[in-house]
C-alpha cells in the first residue's frame, strides 16, 4: 500500500498502533457507492480465519480519527465483534486522503464511474493541479484518468443512474455516451434505464440502439416502381436498389445496367440538367 502512493507517506511520520473502532468516522472522500455484501463476507471470513493482513489507514481528527483507507476491512472486523484495529496513523491534507482513498481498493477494485469520481474530487480541491499529477502520485497513465472523466460529462440525470448502478458504463465507451447524450439526452437517458438497467443489455448494444434512435431520418419520401418480369426499383434520398424477381439472372441483368448507364451523360442526369 505505501509504495503505491509513492512518497506520500513516509515512514519517518507514521504511527502504527491498535485504536478504537467506535473512535472512528468513515471518510467523506470514499470513492465506492457500492459494497459488494458477498465480498465483504469473504473478507470477514478470511480475516477471522488468518487475521487482518494490512492495517487501516487514518488521520487524527478532535475526539478521534477519520478513516482515509480501509473501509471494507473496517466493516469486516466490526462484523465480528472486534474493539481494536491496527491502524496507519498520519495527519495529511485532504487531496491526500483522497488519493489514497482511491489507491486502497485492490481488494475489490473501483468501477471506472467511482474512480471518476474520485479524480475528479481531487483536481476540485486544487491540491493536484493536473491529470498527469494524479496519475503520477498512483502509478497508472494519464489516459486512464483521462478516459474515467469522460464518465462526469454525462448529464446528471443519467449520471444518478450510474450512482446506483456504477458497473453500467465503463471509460471504454464513455465518450460515445457523452456524445449521444449531446444529441438527445432523453433518449440516452431512456435507454441507459429501460434497457441497461431494467433489461441487462450491454454497452455495445445499448449503444448500437441509441444510434438507431438518433440516425436522421431522409425527408426524401421512398419510391418503388416494379418492372414486369424484371423486378422491383426503390429510390431512398440518393439510395438506388434494384431487386431482382426469381428467373433474372444477376450477373447478366447487371451487364445491361452497365451498358446502359455508359450511355448516360452526366449532366443530362445532374440536378443542374435539363
Amino acid at each position: 500500500m505505501l509504495a503505491q502512493i509513492g512518497e506520500a507517506l513516509e515512514e519517518s511520520e507514521l504511527v502504527l498502533k491498535d485504536i478504537p473502532v467506535e473512535d472512528i468516522v468513515l471518510s467523506p472522500y470514499q470513492p465506492r457507492l457500492k459494497f459488494d455484501q458477498a465480498k465483504l463476507m469473504e473478507l470477514r471470513e478470511s480475516i477471522k480465519a488468518i487475521g487482518l493482513g494490512k492495517p487501516i489507514i487514518v488521520r487524527p481528527r478532535a475526539g478521534g480519527y477519520e478513516l482515509v483507507g480501509g473501509e471494507r476491512r473496517l466493516r469486516a472486523v466490526k462484523e465480528l465483534g472486534w474493539k481494536t484495529i491496527p491502524a496507519v496513523i498520519k495527519s495529511m491534507t485532504d487531496s491526500l486522503a483522497m488519493i489514497i482513498a482511491l489507491s486502497d481498493n485492490t481488494g475489490e477494485a473501483l468501477t471506472d464511474y467511482e474512480s471518476a469520481l474520485g479524480y475528479a474530487r481531487v483536481l476540485e480541491t486544487g491540491e493536484e493541479r493536473s491529470q498527469g499529477a494524479i496519475a503520477a502520485r498512483l502509478g497508472i497513465n494519464r489516459s486512464t484518468i483521462s478516459r474515467c472523466l469522460q464518465l462526469v460529462e454525462l448529464p446528471e440525470s443519467i449520471q444518478s443512474i450510474l450512482k446506483d448502478h456504477p458497473e453500467l458504463i465503463t471509460s471504454n465507451y464513455a465518450k460515445q455516451f457523452v456524445e449521444y447524450a449531446k444529441q438527445d439526452r432523453k433518449a440516452v437517458e431512456r435507454i441507459v434505464q429501460t434497457l441497461m438497467v431494467d433489461k441487462g443489455v450491454g454497452q455495445v448494444a445499448a449503444l448500437r440502439e441509441i444510434g438507431k434512435k438518433l440516425r436522421p431520418v431522409s425527408s426524401d419520401p421512398l419510391e418503388t416502381r416494379n418492372f414486369q418480369g424484371l423486378g422491383t426499383v426503390r429510390r431512398m434520398g440518393t439510395k438506388v436498389e434494384f431487386r431482382c424477381e426469381k428467373g433474372i439472372d444477376p450477373s447478366r441483368f447487371m451487364q445491361r445496367i452497365e451498358a446502359f448507364l455508359a450511355s448516360i451523360d452526366p449532366q443530362d442526369v445532374g440536378n443542374t440538367g435539363p
